[in-house]
């Protein structure tokens, strides 16, 4: 993709659209070529119980996520941390993670495994 034509931004928000992409460490590069101080990035997370110190993303396959068809991962907040410095940003700062949900929305990851829990980061990620 040339960014030329889009230009470089101090500050960048990316709100709720990490778990949307097909393949989030390119969209992060592309991200990353737009940004020349500060990207906010806000997704859904995974947490796991017992794997804090892990990275993992957990693949949606069809409607497994909000029952929507084009959610595809979610990271927890360590591989989001280790996604943004693959992707070529220095440092990153969690700004924000809480678990939030557990309702008909996230029924069949839950009923997988009862003990995940699935929530929303808010992490920046410097240049």
């Amino acid at each position: 993709m040339d960014i030329g034509p889009l230009g470089i931004f101090d500050v960048v928000l990316y709100l709720g659209v990490l778990y949307h992409m097909k393949e989030p460490l390119t969209c992060l590069e592309r991200l990353r070529q737009v940004t020349k101080h500060v990207a906010v990035i806000e997704t859904a997370t995974i947490e796991v119980p017992g794997f804090e110190h892990e990275n993992i993303v957990q693949f949606s396959a069809a409607d497994e996520l909000n029952r929507d068809y084009g959610n595809w991962y979610m990271p927890n907040v360590r591989a989001i941390h280790a996604l943004c410095q693959a992707a070529g940003f220095s440092s990153t700062t969690t700004i924000s993670s809480t678990p939030t949900i557990s309702g008909p929305e996230v029924v069949t990851l839950l009923e997988r495994s009862p003990a995940v829990q699935i929530g929303r980061a808010v992490v920046h990620a410097y240049v």
